[in-house]
């Protein structure tokens, strides 16, 4: 018999757990995007749009991914119109700004306290991309691949935002096979 006074609980203990786990990641998602969009209020010329049920040139935005799409609020061309900024949730405590051009900068373990912090430096960077205070730069790697950077000026500043990595496999299979091989072949050219 159970007790009157104690309401039932709905759902199993997993359905519970999953429950919390959505809320709490909805609540960080409301928080960033929040945190952005208050940054970008006093930021001149940037508008900020909760991007999390849309679909955009970006390809597909959905309500599991929080993002925060930052344009200009009145562009002059079709230069400054085609630039784009957006601070997107990547994972647990990941925040990413990514850039139009392919360009991301990643910021890890960021919790509900240094969102403050870090909502705000992605803004700046974002303004200074948009506003066209950026530009590419390519440099050598050893291997011969170029490797592309956007250097943006932010406060009289230059910072870099590096093109993402290709990653070396593409599922967890190739990586499980092909990285002994990438080992051995690593360290037989670190040898030479």
């Amino acid at each position: 018999m159970s007790d009157p006074a104690r309401p039932a609980r709905a759902g199993t203990r997993r359905e519970r757990r999953e429950r919390s786990r959505a809320q709490a990641r909805q609540a960080y998602g409301d928080l960033i995007v929040s945190a952005v969009a208050q940054a970008a209020l006093g930021t001149e010329g940037v508008a900020a749009r909760d991007a999390r049920d849309r679909l955009d040139e970006r390809g597909g935005v959905g309500p599991h991914d929080p993002t925060v799409l930052l344009r200009l609020s009145h562009p002059q061309d079709d230069d400054e119109a085609a630039r784009w900024a957006a601070v997107t949730i990547w994972g647990a405590g990941i925040l990413a700004l990514e850039l139009s051009g392919g360009f991301t900068r990643l910021e890890f373990e960021v919790d509900e306290g240094e969102v403050d912090e870090v909502a705000p430096s992605f803004v700046a960077l974002a303004a200074g991309h948009l506003h066209g205070r950026s530009r590419e730069v390519t440099q050598p790697c050893p291997d011969g691949r170029q490797r592309r950077w956007l250097e943006v000026a932010v406060d009289g500043e230059v910072q870099r935002v590096p093109e993402p990595p290709e990653p070396l496999f593409g599922s967890w299979q190739e990586a499980r096979l092909g990285l002994p091989r990438l080992l051995v072949s690593r360290v037989l050219r670190s040898r030479r």
